[in-house]
């Protein structure tokens, strides 16, 4: 049977599931988006997006996209699926798009305690507010999916990026979507966003959908 052709799909980023992109469904009734895979013992984050690619491989698509390290993923399932296009939606390729401070976390997440991390109720409020929510509505929707998130996928994400060396990815096109006030991964004059949405912070498709979605319908 030949597999349902999907124009858009979209990975969410860490700790997100397919409640971020509500403001994307809206618009787009066919995106797909990923469910996490269960992370094995001392994975790379190469090796998680080759099961991921497997997991997703009859899901054709013209465009994949993925938000943060949902980002990440997708850049490494690119050079497996070659969809037509990729695009980074308040992202980066490689630990050095990350902001420094997060950078000097590092020693932090090689612990393995960002879940334990997650649960204290000042860290939360301050991750929440840190990624630009403008909202009470669109807070409360990021720190459910947190409470919902697998704490295992959240210890080993931060480690995985670390370690994560990228390498050129060619034959696909790469598009780029920033919010200006991204405080975790911002814009980078080395690889100036395609789309910078002025006062959007790292929850730009949610907080900024009519650009993003526009940006997206044109692809």
């Amino acid at each position: 049977m030949k597999a349902k052709h999907n124009h858009l799909v979209l990975i969410p980023g860490l700790g997100a599931d397919h409640r971020l992109f509500e403001p994307q469904r809206q618009r787009f009734p066919g995106l797909f988006v990923p469910t996490w895979l269960a992370t094995e013992r001392n994975e790379s984050l190469q090796a998680y997006a080759g099961r991921f690619a497997r997991a997703i491989a009859d899901k054709v698509c013209d465009v994949l996209g993925g938000v943060s390290f949902g980002g990440m993923i997708a850049y490494e399932v690119a050079r497996l699926l070659r969809p037509r296009t990729l695009v980074l939606i308040a992202s980066g390729v490689g630990r050095q798009a990350l902001a420094q401070s997060l950078q000097m976390l590092a020693p932090v997440a090689a612990l393995g305690l960002t879940s334990q991390l997650a649960t204290i109720p000042v860290l939360r409020r301050f991750v929440v507010s840190h990624l630009g929510g403008s909202t009470e509505r669109e807070q409360k929707v990021f720190a459910d999916m947190m409470d919902d998130a697998d704490p295992a996928l959240l210890n080993w994400a931060p480690n995985a990026i670390m370690r994560w060396e990228p390498k050129p990815l060619r034959g696909v096109s790469i598009k780029r979507i920033h919010g200006s006030d991204d405080r975790v991964f911002p814009p980078d004059g080395n690889h100036p966003p395609d789309l910078l949405v002025e006062g959007a912070g790292h929850l730009v498709n949610m907080t900024h959908p009519g650009p993003v979605n526009d940006f997206l319908a044109a692809l």
